[in-house]
């Protein structure tokens, strides 16, 4: 699965908001996005994923000076905050994306943004409904792989009212 493009526009849309942003790539996975930066271009990043295998070959890509974490993003709570968080291809793994958005949404700074990436398959549509009900979409853009074969959705999103949970 080619996702060159996908990565090289999450990278570019994060420093056209946050130059040197604190991330967390909320399902690293292997940690592409992570490799994808520059040194220097990240004050820090933060991986988390479900898969302890993910985990551990993120830590062959990921920048030097990376916490990684293997955790249940419908659980875990974020520790510290942050300039852009990116919900990286897992949103159709929630129960109850929405929500759960909206727990890590409450983990960014105020200026901070929050960015998912979702692959366009069996249900994505019915998810951006419902994330739709509470989030903003904003800077909305649909990316396809080299082949044209593969499609994803990349928005910022706000949510209508932050709550503090």
């Amino acid at each position: 699965l080619d996702e060159k493009r996908r990565y090289e526009t999450l990278r570019r849309l994060i420093l056209r908001h946050h130059p040197r942003p604190r991330l967390l790539d909320a399902g690293c996975g292997g940690g592409r996005l992570g490799a994808s930066f520059s040194s220097g271009e990240l004050t820090s990043y933060h991986g988390v994923d479900l898969s302890s295998e993910a985990i551990a070959h993120a830590r062959e890509y990921a920048p030097s000076g990376s916490l990684l974490e293997q955790a249940d993003l419908e659980i875990w709570t974020p520790a510290a905050r942050y300039d852009v968080i990116v919900v990286n291809e897992v949103m159709g793994y929630f129960h109850d994306p929405a929500f759960t958005l909206g727990r890590l949404a409450t983990a960014l700074e105020p200026e901070g943004i929050l960015i998912v990436s979702l692959y366009r398959w069996g249900n994505a549509a019915a998810i951006w409904q419902r994330v739709d009900r509470q989030f903003r979409s904003s800077d909305a853009t649909v990316v396809t792989n080299t082949a044209g074969d593969k499609t994803w959705d990349i928005r910022i999103l706000t949510p209508f009212a932050h709550p503090r949970l």
